[in-house]
């Protein structure tokens, strides 16, 4: 972890085509944000970890109650094997479209095939300038905002820019950032937002460069856009 924080000042700024939100300055724009964070829907993808549980039928599970075991993965190609039905594609579904679907695949051989369907291993990033940086388990039963996230992270670090905490949402492809700035209550009231499985809370450093243009017609928010998703990559590789 503390080779990342040595290598993110100096990953190489892409400048791919992208296509994203930047609501970075004033309460206008904290204000747009808010819409534009608004949660979505979560769906299923290649890595994630199913808990899938029969109620009446636990001999079919990937998992059981009481275990801690981390459920099956979904493979590449975006499917699991299943008892009985065999293989089927969950990538792009939400739990509850795929519970529904497992319900009416497995009513053609049991009687009501109740069951529950949970990804297990969804996480929440804090990076930068946090004392405990790293990778926290996102849990759907309460709520995980950006000033519970840095607590969890241990706070911040001496070097910190209290005003420059960012909220990245999104694909490398597809993203919403905003600016969370903690000497500013209205900005703080405004931005502690509801957090999503991987969403990404990046500090920057109290030295970090400030300017509103271009710079080698690459946009300095895109740049740091590219610092934070290719510092998550490290991260995800080397952990």
């Amino acid at each position: 972890m503390r080779m990342l924080l040595l290598i993110l000042p100096l990953l190489f700024l892409s400048c791919a085509q992208k296509r994203g939100a930047l609501f970075l300055n004033t309460k206008a724009d904290q204000n747009a944000s808010i819409q534009h964070m608004a949660p979505k829907p979560i769906t299923i993808k290649p890595h994630d970890r199913l808990s899938i549980l029969f109620f009446e039928y636990p001999e079919l599970s990937t998992r059981s109650k009481e275990a801690s075991d981390k459920g099956i993965e979904v493979s590449d190609d975006g499917t699991v094997l299943l008892p009985i039905i065999g293989k089927i594609r969950v990538a792009d579904l939400t739990t509850e479209e795929l519970r529904n679907i497992l319900y009416r695949r497995y009513s053609a051989y049991l009687e009501n095939p109740a069951l529950s369907v949970d990804i297990l291993n969804q996480k929440i990033y804090v990076i930068g300038e946090v004392k405990q940086p790293g990778a926290f388990a996102y849990d759907k039963t309460r709520t995980f905002t950006p000033l519970k996230a840095l607590s969890e992270a241990g706070g911040l670090t001496d070097s910190a820019a209290r005003d420059e905490v960012y909220i990245l949402r999104g694909t490398p492809e597809e993203y919403s950032l905003v600016r969370m700035n903690l000497q500013d209550l209205y900005s703080v009231a405004q931005t502690n937002i509801t957090l999503m499985p991987d969403d990404i809370i990046y500090v920057a450093p109290n030295g970090m460069k400030r300017t509103t243009l271009p710079l080698n017609g690459i946009d300095p928010a895109l740049g740091l856009v590219n610092t934070i998703f290719n510092a998550i990559t490290i991260y995800k590789v080397w952990n």
